[in-house]
Formats: structure tokens, sequence, C-alpha cells
């Protein structure tokens, strides 16, 4: 079955839309699907520009085509790397700007991207479009019009009434976006989402398209043995692996971490660890003033953060009170390296996820008491259990070769 993907993160793109797109299209071959990435030319080549590549000796067909991006080309000017010490501040006329974009940012790409796809129709058997960016579905549903191929649209993230997004501040941006997303889930063949809240949400929203929902987890690649650190001597490591936006804050999670100094038998402390960029506040608003219990790593390589993650005793997953619907890419990798998880906020998946393979502890973000509850009861269950989880292995129901094999059925089921 060949399938012609609108993706605009791919490999090496090391986001979580570019990790879930390198998981999926590396097992999809293995499940007899071909895919013909289409996607925009992350720099000088020209329009068109097709090549046969291999992810992790997985062949992929990749379709470079050049359109204009100007906000997306401001966004890169204007955002800089994080100091570990500092902050990122987003400048309010920008976000102004961005949010008269509908869908978003990339909607300028879509005369170019709908003349690549429709260009490399040939043989393919189905359509599949993932957000985000949102711009790839207007492109899929044009395509899907054009060709009359059943269309697989993707939302990792939630479009319409999406609170992260610069458009949901904006009441005409706002209207638009539901628009769009009715149109775009009645012509869909198959809708994926990636957690069972967001099925609901969609499914409530839109009871006419129930049927066509399906869950496809983002899925984790398992760890190996060999890079797990944990039973060096040394404090309880509290990791928070990703950047700070939304409304996020971990300046509770802090003083719970100061609070349990000394109190974390074995352990001779603790030390709260965040890697990544605090978009909205600085660094001292968003965690705290600095001690001897905090570190801030700033921007990590994949591989920084995946040897950060293998030694955490701890990750945290946090969703504003509101969100009750996305679940953080960074689970799956806390999943993967067996890594037992405190949950901040009130997402009803989470817990679910991590049942059987890592033990959870839930608390509100703000709630700085009841973390530290958790904390001091999930350093016993570590003196209980000086081995850690189990490694989970690639046959888990939430590995990434698992998360590929459904979508390789719901690609089958809409074009049966």
């Amino acid at each position: 079955m060949r399938v012609v993907m609108l993706l605009y993160h791919v490999p090496p793109d090391a986001s979580i839309a570019g990790t879930r797109a390198r998981r999926l299209l590396r097992h999809l071959p293995a499940h007899g699907v071909e895919s013909v990435v289409v996607t925009p030319h992350p720099g000088s080549g020209a329009s068109g520009d097709e090549t046969r590549e291999t992810i992790d000796g997985a062949p992929v067909t990749v379709i470079r085509f050049r359109g204009p991006d100007p906000l997306a080309a401001l966004h890169r000017r204007r955002t800089r790397p994080s100091e570990p010490g500092g902050g990122s501040r987003g400048r309010a006329w920008k976000r102004l700007v961005r949010s008269f974009a509908v869908p978003d940012e990339r909607m300028s790409l879509r005369p170019a991207w709908i003349r690549a796809a429709l260009g490399a129709l040939e043989g393919a058997h189905a359509v599949y479009s993932s957000s985000t960016p949102y711009t790839a579905h207007l492109v899929g549903r044009s395509v899907a019009s054009r060709s009359r191929l059943p269309w697989v649209l993707e939302m990792r993230d939630v479009w319409a009434g999406n609170r992260y997004l610069p458009q949901h501040a904006n009441p005409l941006s706002r209207l638009r976006q539901g628009i769009l997303e009715r149109a775009c889930l009645h012509q869909a063949s198959r809708v994926v989402v990636v957690s069972e809240a967001h099925r609901r949400h969609l499914a409530a929203r839109y009871p006419a398209e129930e049927g066509k929902i399906r869950v496809v987890p983002t899925g984790f690649a398992p760890l190996p043995a060999a890079i797990r650190a944990r039973r060096s001597p040394g404090p309880f490591r509290v990791v928070h692996a990703g950047s700070l936006y939304g409304g996020r804050r971990l300046d509770a999670l802090a003083r719970a971490v100061d609070a349990v100094q000394g109190d974390l038998a074995p352990f001779p402390g603790a030390r709260l660890e965040v890697a990544g960029v605090s978009h909205e506040r600085p660094w001292s608003e968003a965690v705290g003033p600095p001690g001897p219990g905090l570190q801030l790593h700033g921007r990590l390589s994949p591989e920084e953060s995946g040897e950060l993650i293998a030694a955490a005793h701890l990750g945290v997953v946090h969703n504003p009170a509101w969100d009750r619907i996305h679940v953080p890419g960074k689970l799956y990798d806390y999943l993967g390296a067996g890594v037992p998880v405190l949950h901040l906020g009130s997402q009803p998946d989470i817990e679910g996820l991590c049942a059987g393979t890592v033990p959870v502890w839930s608390a509100a973000p703000g709630d700085a008491g009841a973390i530290a509850a958790a904390l001091r009861e999930a350093a016993a269950w570590w003196a209980a259990h000086p081995e850690g989880p189990p490694l989970p292995g690639a046959r888990h129901p939430l590995a990434e070769e698992a998360s590929a094999r459904a979508l390789a059925e719901v690609l089958r089921e809409a074009t049966a």
C-alpha cells in the first residue's frame, strides 16, 4: 500500500512531532506501507527534489518542495535559545500577528504543498496528513478531493479550541478554526488522535464522526539497558524534560523538592533537574530562585536528553489545570526508559498509560504539600525496589512498533 504522507516535521527534526514521524516511518514498511513523504524543503534546493532515503534502515521516498514561509522565518529569527539560567519571553506583537494566521503560520505553504502532493500521487492508495501544522490538513483535504483517494487525518494536538495557540485569543480566528476542523473531519475517511481523552473530546464535539476516530499512541523507543545510570549513589533525581509554555510553571515542585531535603532515606538529598526553555517567564518565576536542589540544563540534544532521563528516579509530566486532553510527549520517553512518573495535572489517561509499566503519582501542579508527599512515596518505592522497574521491551503495547502497526491498520481500514 503506497501512502502519500503530508508531514511538516520529518527526521532529522528532533521535536516531538519529528520523533513520532521517525518512529512510525521506520516501522511502517514491515506492515506493508510504502511511505512517500511530501514536506517543505528545510534549506536550499530545487522545488520537487525527490530522494530515496532510509530511516534507521527503512526505505522512504521523500519529496521536498519550496514555498513561501514568511511567518516561520520571522519566528526563527526572533526565537533565541534560552541560557540555562535565563528565559525567553514571547513578544506580544508577534503573538498578535500569528493570531490572524488561520489555520496557522504555515498557511502560505499551502499552494506549493498541494502541487507537490498532486505530483506524488502515481500509484498511491491513500493520503495521510499530520498536524501540527494544521495547514497539512487543508492540503490533505484538497488533494483527497481532487484525487478521490481515501484520506487519513492525524491530529497530534487539539485544533479548534486549543488554548496553547495564539489563534485561540482571536475570536474571528477561533471561529474559522472550528469551521475548518468540522469540514476536515467530515471529509476524512479516518481520524487519528494520540490519546483516548482526545478521542472522547472529538466524539462529543462531532458525534456523527465518532465511528471514524481511532487512537494511535505516540509510542516509545525502548531504551537500551546499558545507558541506565540510576544505581550510582547520589541524590534522588527528579527530571522535567521539556520546555515550559501554556501557563506551565514548576515553582511548587521546586518548593516541594526543597521541603524533602534530608527526608528521603536512603537518598542523601533531592535534586530537580529541568531541561528545555521557559517561553513565557524568566526561570526565576517559572521554577524559583536558584539553590542546591535545582539544576537547569537549558536546551539539550536528543542524546543528552536521553541520558538525563535514563539517570532519573522520577520523570515529571505537567499539564495546566484546564488541559485534560493532551498527553505530554515526554511521558513516552519516561516509559521507554522505565522511569516512574510524577503527574502534575488532571489528564485522565496518564495513570492508565503508566499502569503495569512504571509507578505513577499524581498531584495538583500548585500543591507543594501534595507534591512533597508524592516525592516521599516515590523515594520509599525506590528504597524497596532498588533495581527500578523492568525495562519495557519492543513488544510492549505502547512501543513504537505497536503504534506503527496500529496506524497501518487504520490505513487499511480507510482503503478497504
